[in-house]
């Protein structure tokens, strides 16, 4: 018996959603054979008035600052409608509406100027009965004025139409709950973000990009706001106004995140002449679609041509993000006007998803460089601080207290202020080459004291204020004294060119035939020329007859401002 009864159960449920089903589908657009006129009429809704010499109109054509009756013809062709069916208007304008002749429903009140006009909600919902949606023709009448306009559009008639009353509920919910999803997320990282910068590391890229993700979820709210508060008619221009200055701020929150990421020079002529252009669009395009889709175009090809040039420079992430952006191109060329209401949300996902990747991958990178930075600042201290330089140098001290006490104290002053600057330098990734200067000169004037011998450190420079990776030039000097016999007239000299970047010549003297380099010295440098430029460096060292020399070449940098 239970076994019958659970099998009618479902038999019953599956008809009951079937027929549901079937009545959720109801759906049927009116307007067709619509007659109007422009100014007051008693027979506006008499159902018997013969309106044949009304013009006609499409309500597409309906416009600002106007005075509508609209009489239009409605055949209901099916011999039982849906029990839920519904009257929906939208549009930007009050009206009446009346249904064969009574009075149903109002969207604000209708009047012949702007002082007798009230306006009402965007949307307007109204139920009808089973008789009043008997088979055959009926007459919806409207009064209808639009003269609450802060301005000319393009269109302000989007929809008249019957359908069952879950129809809209069904579509609702479907074009919510994904986007409030992906709203949520973007929320949730421009906070994440935001932390980031303010409480691990102030690097632009990241508060950029929380201010992209900010303006993102946004700017999907606010596409979302009608499906949550029927506004008032009048506020709609507001809201796209309001939509319009945010898709700028999108677009130039793009292009400056793949700026910053990148690293990409002259920021400042990216983001003005994108700015410029964004402001054009919004002004000058037809319609606040056109504006909208148009400054999306532009900020995609901007940020196309950014990530171009970074991927011409073998830069990480970049073929990543040129995919995104070429299929979000893609979509706009083909769905062009449905892209902002259906595939902005997604296409910005996609986006922040592949920036937030990046962002992980670099967040991996500078954690393995702050330990490398570590593992340098100490390799440099150790370095410096070997157990039989000191040994040497405290027993100088010892014997020159006793025999050449200005000396020990001129010693012991260089030893002083060579420790100082290796102390400072070794917390920092660049210093000024004045400060690099000053620390060979401090090196060498005690190397010339222990070897007591007639030698010199030249310089050949002009006036040059730029900055270097600390102590690696320090580290050549000391590794000649360390390798080396030294002799009577021995020359360290040091030659610096600077054009677009740093070129290092340092010739220093060689008479240890079986050094072959590439020591603990030699890696230091390297080491620190990576961190500092990636691959964008060279270092060559060689021997030549009685001198080894050599080269350095990086890039030139005159403000840490721009270095991240």
């Amino acid at each position: 018996m239970k076994t019958y009864i659970l099998l009618i159960t479902f038999v019953l449920w599956l008809f009951s959603t079937k027929v549901i089903g079937q009545e959720s589908k109801y759906f049927q657009v009116l307007g067709e054979g619509a007659r109007v006129s422009n100014e007051f009429s008693t027979h506006c809704h008499d159902v018997n008035f013969d309106d044949s010499h009304w013009p006609k109109l499409n309500l597409v054509q309906i416009s600002e600052y106007q005075y509508y009756c609209i009489r239009i013809p409605v055949n209901i062709n099916q011999n039982r409608v849906p029990r839920f069916t519904v009257l929906r208007a939208v549009f930007l304008g009050s009206a009446k509406f009346f249904w064969d002749g009574k009075f149903i429903a109002n969207k604000g009140e209708p009047g012949l100027d702007l002082n007798v006009e009230r306006v009402g909600p965007i949307e307007m919902s109204v139920p009808l009965s089973q008789s009043e949606l008997s088979k055959g023709f009926h007459l919806l009448s409207i009064e209808l004025s639009t003269y609450h306009h802060l301005e000319n559009m393009n269109i302000i008639f989007y929809g008249l139409f019957l359908s069952a009353n879950t129809t809209k509920d069904s579509i609702n919910f479907q074009k919510k709950i994904i986007p409030l999803m992906l709203a949520g997320a973007m929320f949730f990282l421009a906070v994440f973000f935001a932390l980031v910068y303010f409480l691990y590391e102030k690097k632009s890229a990241f508060i950029v990009f929380g201010c992209l993700c900010l303006f993102s979820g946004t700017l999907i709210c606010l596409e979302l706001i009608k499906y949550f508060w029927n506004y008032p008619w009048d506020f709609h221009i507001v809201r796209l106004r309001i939509i319009i200055f945010n898709v700028v701020l999108t677009g130039l929150a793009l292009i400056t995140y793949y700026l910053y990421y990148y690293q990409i020079k002259r920021k400042l002529f990216w983001l003005t002449s994108a700015l410029f252009c964004f402001i054009t669009l919004a002004l000058f395009a037809p319609s606040y679609d056109m504006k909208s889709l148009s400054i999306f175009v532009l900020a995609l090809v901007i940020s196309l041509l950014i990530n171009v040039q970074a991927y011409r420079k073998n830069q990480s992430s970049s073929l990543i993000h040129l995919s995104i952006l070429i299929a979000g191109f893609i979509l706009i060329i083909i769905l062009p006007f449905s892209f902002i209401d259906k595939w902005f949300a997604a296409l910005f996902s996609f986006i922040a998803l592949a920036n937030l990747y990046s962002l992980m991958i670099q967040f991996g990178q500078e954690r393995l460089k702050a330990m490398q930075s570590l593992r340098l600042e100490a390799q440099m201290l150790r370095k410096n601080l070997q157990p039989h330089f000191l040994m040497n140098s405290l027993t100088l001290i010892v014997e020159w207290v006793e025999t050449e006490p200005k000396l020990a104290v001129k010693f012991i002053d260089a030893l002083a202020d060579e420790f100082r600057l290796l102390n400072n330098m070794s917390q920092q990734k660049f210093v000024l080459w004045s400060d690099e200067m000053s620390l060979c000169q401090k090196h060498f004037e005690i190397m010339k004291c222990r070897y007591q011998k007639q030698i010199q450190l030249t310089f050949d420079i002009k006036e040059g204020y730029f900055f270097i990776p600390p102590a690696i030039i320090h580290t050549i000097i000391e590794n000649a004294f360390s390798h080396n016999r030294i002799k009577n007239g021995d020359c360290f000299h040091i030659k610096i060119n600077i054009k677009e970047g740093v070129y290092f010549k340092i010739t220093t003297p060689f008479r240890n035939k079986n050094h072959q380099g590439s020591g603990i010295g030699e890696d230091y440098i390297k080491t620190r020329l990576m961190e500092s430029f990636d691959n964008n460096w060279s270092f060559e060292s060689t021997a030549k007859n009685d001198t080894w020399q050599t080269d350095i070449q990086f890039p030139l940098i005159t403000n840490l401002n721009g270095v991240e």
